[in-house]
């Protein structure tokens, strides 16, 4: 640990502060809408920035780093519209129970846009390859009629959310490790 440089470092303590205070007092995240999201969001990010920060020996890329952080605050706060109901039930607060049904799958579109266009500057565009997947699960969130709808549809988000950003984190890292 102690050959790692400032940015690894700084990564590796932003992933043990959100992983730990997502669950953990005094501040819960999990418990309180948006730093729900937020914080579920950064322990993903610190880690792909600690990798990052590993194998190149640079600085963070920026831009990445933000459009990863909107892709995974919506992975979260969609993620969380399927327990509407149960945290409610039991006085869970989330950014889904916050916002509602509609309103976090408009935020989620939202953010899943702002993401692909962001990672489009990076990656080029093959991002555009990768978001209107996302969009096209939000447009059918959408539309869905009840409760039942949406988590059958949500069931193959996993699998999504798998493959995606795999490949597209693939394509990334040939981008700037592969043939330099």
């Amino acid at each position: 640990i102690f050959e790692l440089s400032f940015a690894a470092l700084i990564s590796l303590a932003l992933f043990f502060i959100f992983a730990i205070f997502y669950s953990a007092p005094p501040i819960r995240a999990k418990a309180r809408p948006f730093l729900d999201s937020f914080f579920s969001a950064g322990h993903y990010v610190a880690t792909g920035a600690f990798g990052y920060v590993l194998l190149s020996g640079k600085s963070f890329p920026w831009v990445a780093i933000l459009a990863g952080l909107f892709w995974a605050i919506a992975m979260h706060a969609y993620s969380a519209v399927p327990d509407i109901k149960a945290d409610s039930a039991v006085g869970l607060e989330t950014i889904a129970t916050k916002l509602g049904t509609k309103n976090t799958l408009y935020f989620c579109t939202f953010l899943y846009f702002v993401s692909g266009v962001l990672f489009a500057s990076v990656i080029g565009s093959k991002a555009y390859f990768f978001t209107p997947i996302y969009l096209i699960i939000m447009y059918f969130s959408l539309r869905t009629q009840n409760d039942a709808e949406l988590l059958r549809l949500y069931k193959i988000f996993p699998i999504v959310n798998f493959l995606v950003p795999a490949f597209a984190t693939m394509i990334y890292m040939a981008q700037t490790f592969g043939g330099k």
